[in-house]
């Protein structure tokens, strides 16, 4: 169990987890689960969480300080406060985006990109 790994057992059996940390992502816990022939675990799905510089977190950046508030239908269930990457995801639906499906967010949280700016700044 992917979960399991991140919370538990990367330090309960770090020698399951070769290379793993607790800040390691969802995707590389589950890449180690899905080499595992006892589990019944699939290899993840490619992703990437847009990085500062990317065309595509200038999409979100955008999104977060303009598209919101001008156009809040084009954003249903999203707000300043949104995650980065459920923003993304909305982004990556998006017919001619650059942006590629994000990775599953850490389990302990990140700043939304509203509060991130705020606390930059």
């Amino acid at each position: 169990d992917v979960l399991y790994g991140m919370q538990t057992g990367v330090h309960a059996h770090p020698e399951w987890y070769h290379g793993l940390t607790d800040q390691s992502s969802f995707e590389e816990f589950q890449a180690i689960l899905a080499k595992n022939p006892n589990l019944d675990c699939r290899e993840p799905c490619p992703c990437h969480t847009a990085i500062e510089g990317e065309v595509c977190h200038q999409h979100v950046a955008w999104v977060v300080n303009s598209g919101l508030a001008t156009h809040p239908s084009w954003y249903p269930g999203l707000s300043a406060g949104s995650r980065f990457e459920d923003i993304q995801a909305r982004v990556h639906e998006d017919a001619n985006t650059t942006c590629q499906k994000p990775c599953t967010p850490p389990l302990w949280g990140t700043p939304s990109l509203f509060c991130f700016s705020i606390f930059r700044s």
